[in-house]
């Protein structure tokens, strides 16, 4: 029954992320083509700018508020005390936050010229509160997430095709954007009223969590040293152009990672109930098909998609994104580095409570940011900030590497790494061939696509011998049989 649960939840979280990129694949060559690369750079700018003040007036919610929720199971009165004080905590966070992003937006020169984008994403920030999706995934109900989210983006997708039509239309498109998140935190806030209640009388228990929630915060603030706060830094030393270059690189290897974080996001909370029951030979077990899936697909995917990258940028954003091609190339590998970290730290570390080392570790990745954001972008501009993000992730996964190790904690199966490695070099070699053989990008993506996923079936089942897969094929042939 639990691992039909996870497997449901996997589903809908895989379902939920593949949608939301597969509208952007969708959206964005338009949005690219009909706003221009300045714009896009402008938005995007302006967005981060957001997203961080979001981050902040939340801290380290999504975290705490998964791993909490999640330990309550079914005690509805636990349950609603713990709701009601992380609530309360993100309350008061979002209201400061709120005033003093105000305030910078007059008194910051590069926030004053963007002001009127800046001010309506006063909105985004003070719904993100009311959104709570740490509380439904805490809870473990992905399907309702899955469902609500599907609707309201399909809506947003015909919005922006019916009143997105010219390049004046930025403010148009950044309102639609803003009022995605309004709407799904209005329906969200209305249905958690069947699950749990609001009482400030619960609020006495606040001293409990306010720590976590603060180091947790932290973690975070400081992991958008190289992350979030790339895109304003390079808005503040570079051009809308460079902006736009980097974020339309960034764009692709967030869809794919996105797909990992899917399942990530589904094991943090079952890895914390497991922990909390004493179930720890299951707690590894899981982690090791954790290991197995991820391996067998990015690693692939690094092999395929570096050489595919010129024909990627050219079919999704158009002319006049060339240069965003070399940061497409210098990130890619991210896919391998950054999913080996999650699961250091969704699944294992947050899970056991190593909230201390978890801000160590962030502390690393933001030394190296930092400086490497002062020494290269200036220069290097989105290149360098794609530099920058690479080194930053790469220095904080080998630093978890070397915790895990020390500490007893690391179950990677080398063995996978070594066959995945290995068997990939094929998926290099053919992409190369088609693209001395054809000219069209459309082609050769397709073509490329087409090969490589018959080599990728053939590899997974008759060479590694995948697990995964294998199960999957003896499952499939047992269905077809019985009927």
């Amino acid at each position: 029954m639990e691992n039909n649960s996870i497997k449901k939840n996997i589903i809908y979280s895989a379902i939920l992320t593949t949608s939301n990129y597969v509208i952007q694949l969708v959206t964005f060559p338009y949005l690219s083509r009909i706003l221009g690369v300045e714009n896009i750079g402008i938005v995007n700018f302006v967005d981060g700018v957001v997203n961080y003040f979001i981050m902040i007036s939340m801290l380290g919610l999504n975290i705490l508020g998964i791993r909490e929720v999640a330990k309550a199971s079914n005690d509805i009165s636990k349950r609603n005390s713990i709701f009601s004080v992380l609530f309360s905590i993100n309350l008061c966070f979002t209201i400061i936050v709120t005033l003093i992003y105000i305030s910078l937006i007059y008194l910051v020169p590069q926030f004053y010229e963007k002001r009127d984008l800046l001010l309506l994403g006063i909105f985004k920030l003070l719904f993100n509160l009311f959104l709570i999706e740490w509380f439904y995934k805490g809870i473990e109900n992905f399907k309702y997430i899955t469902a609500r989210t599907l609707v309201l983006r399909i809506i947003y997708l015909f919005s922006l095709f019916i009143f997105v039509k010219n390049r004046n239309d930025i403010y148009v498109y950044y309102i639609i954007t803003v009022l995605l998140v309004v709407f799904n935190a209005v329906v969200n806030w209305i249905y958690s009223q069947r699950f749990v209640l609001y009482s400030w009388a619960h609020v006495r228990t606040f001293k409990l969590y306010i720590k976590p929630y603060i180091y947790l915060g932290f973690y975070l603030i400081l992991t958008s040293a190289y992350t979030t706060f790339n895109v304003i830094y390079l808005g503040f030393v570079s051009s809308e152009r460079e902006v736009g270059y980097y974020v339309t690189a960034l764009k692709i290897y967030i869809i794919i990672l996105g797909l990992f974080t899917s399942l990530t996001n589904v094991m943090m909370p079952r890895m914390s109930a497991l922990l909390s029951n004493g179930s720890v030979i299951e707690f590894r077990k899981k982690i090791n098909a954790t290991y197995w899936l991820f391996f067998s697909v990015s690693i692939p995917l690094v092999f395929a998609i570096i050489p595919l990258s010129d024909a990627i940028i050219a079919i999704i954003a158009g002319n006049g994104y060339e240069g965003a091609v070399l940061p497409m190339q210098l990130i890619v590998p991210l896919i391998l580095i950054v999913g080996i970290a999650q699961v250091f730290v969704s699944q294992i570390l947050i899970p056991l409570k190593r909230d201390a080392v978890i801000l160590k570790i962030a502390v690393v990745g933001a030394v190296v940011g930092l400086s490497f954001n002062l020494t290269l972008v200036s220069n290097l501009a989105s290149v360098g900030t794609a530099i920058t993000l690479l080194c930053s992730e790469l220095s904080v996964t080998i630093f978890l590497f070397c915790y895990m190790f020390r500490h007893r904690l690391l179950f990677i199966p080398i063995n996978s790494i070594k066959l995945n490695v290995f068997y990939s070099i094929p998926y290099w070699i053919i992409v190369v061939l088609l693209k001395g053989i054809l000219t069209d990008n459309w082609q050769i993506l397709l073509l490329s696509f087409v090969l490589c996923c018959m080599y990728f079936l053939l590899s997974q089942l008759f060479f590694i011998k995948n697990p995964w897969i294998v199960s999957f094929v003896q499952n499939y042939i047992k269905y077809k049989n019985s009927k």
